[in-house]
């Protein structure tokens, strides 16, 4: 019987180490799932407020929405913003859409004065490269 608590001790023991010897790499493994989880929980939000957008460009609403901060508030972050010239006025460009539709689908770019005034918009969509 003693020898058997000594085994049982022995095994206890020794299971122990082995997970103090791999805990830098579970802890990596872990963060490495948590942060897998928020960038899944980023595009989701990320489509479903392009998705809303798409939705009121297709019903002809963008007249309803005047500014930066309006544009904002209802579709989020885009994904780039930058200077640009549009017809010979500096203009802010922003780019919206699906957070991983690289080289097809919808777009829509907003042109920004520097008030901070919608100037111009517009809707382009990409179809899908041909293979081959």
């Amino acid at each position: 019987m003693q020898r058997l608590i000594f085994l049982f001790a022995v095994l206890l023991a020794s299971s122990g180490c082995a997970k103090l010897a791999h805990m830098q790499q579970l802890l990596t493994l872990q963060a490495y799932s948590r942060e897998k989880d928020r960038q899944e929980e980023f595009i989701t939000e990320h489509d479903s407020r392009f998705a809303r957008l798409m939705s009121v460009v297709r019903a002809g609403e963008m007249d309803h929405y005047l500014n930066r901060e309006q544009i904002l508030r209802e579709f989020g972050q885009p994904v780039f913003k930058r200077v640009t010239n549009i017809g010979g006025i500096e203009a802010e460009e922003w780019f919206y859409r699906e957070a991983t539709a690289y080289f097809e689908g919808d777009r829509v770019y907003f042109y920004f004065d520097r008030q901070g005034r919608v100037v111009d918009w517009e809707h382009k969509h990409l179809p899908p490269k041909q293979q081959g």
